[in-house]
């Protein structure tokens, strides 16, 4: 009995700690990287043709 009720509040925590994510999240999460990336590789390429040191 005890270790059914070991093995069950295990599982209870265990599922407890995972958050759910929207596939909608997960696409807004992955094209905000995308864009941050984008828009500092932009910058980089302006400020070394420019001459400007960073």
């Amino acid at each position: 009995m005890s270790d059914n009720r070991r093995i069950r509040r295990k599982e209870e925590r265990r599922k407890k700690i995972k958050y759910p994510i929207s596939k909608k999240d997960k696409t807004l999460g992955i094209l905000a990287i995308v864009l941050l990336f984008l828009l500092t590789v932009l910058l980089f390429f302006y400020f070394s043709i420019k001459g400007i040191k960073i």
